[in-house]
């Protein structure tokens, strides 16, 4: 992570573990009012589906998974914020609902922008997102990468919002927020 007012550091992962899961993310230390990075991630899912539902059950899961994750490297636990949870519960159902896998909307909206409104200037934050067919094998997926580790177990973050909709017939799709 990058550390300083105006300094922006982006990186990005697609991963593919084990055939089934399909995995992004995307870590910034930086400033919520600063211009966002070129290019974009975009994995076409193939997955379009015209009504996915939110599954809350599931999200408290992957929850539970994620501050036992972070509990077993003596990380403090995240709190769920409400807006955090908002924003991924509005990308997983636009991802699901277009097909796609990445970090900007079908609107074109970057993470910065999503968060912008409910976020300080300033906040650092990340996202992961995933298609898999059940939060466990994304909690594994998630930690067997190492972006995707570190921005679990990112000892700055002190939030998550997690949204997960279904998609297809057995797959699910998951977006992680974090913040400070």
């Amino acid at each position: 992570m990058v550390k300083g007012a105006n300094a922006m550091s982006w990186q990005r992962v697609v991963a593919v573990v084990g055939g089934a899961a399909v995995l992004s993310a995307l870590v910034t230390g930086m400033v919520l009012s600063a211009p966002a990075a070129g290019g974009v991630i975009t994995v076409p899912a193939g997955l379009a589906t015209s009504n996915p539902r939110l599954v809350p059950r599931a999200e408290v899961e992957l929850f539970g998974l994620l501050n036992r994750a972070r509990a077993r490297v003596h990380e403090s636990p995240l709190a769920m914020d409400p807006h955090l949870r908002s924003t991924a519960r509005a990308l997983s159902q636009d991802m699901a609902l277009h097909g796609f896998l990445g970090h900007v909307s079908s609107s074109g909206a970057t993470l910065l922008q999503r968060l912008s409104a409910e976020m300080r200037p300033g906040t650092m934050v990340g996202e992961n997102v995933g298609l898999v067919p059940t939060v466990e094998e994304a909690n594994r997926a998630f930690l067997a990468s190492p972006v995707h580790r570190t921005v679990m177990l990112y000892p700055a973050f002190r939030y998550v919002g997690i949204g997960i909709t279904t998609a297809g017939n057995e797959e699910l799709v998951i977006t992680e927020d974090f913040a400070q």
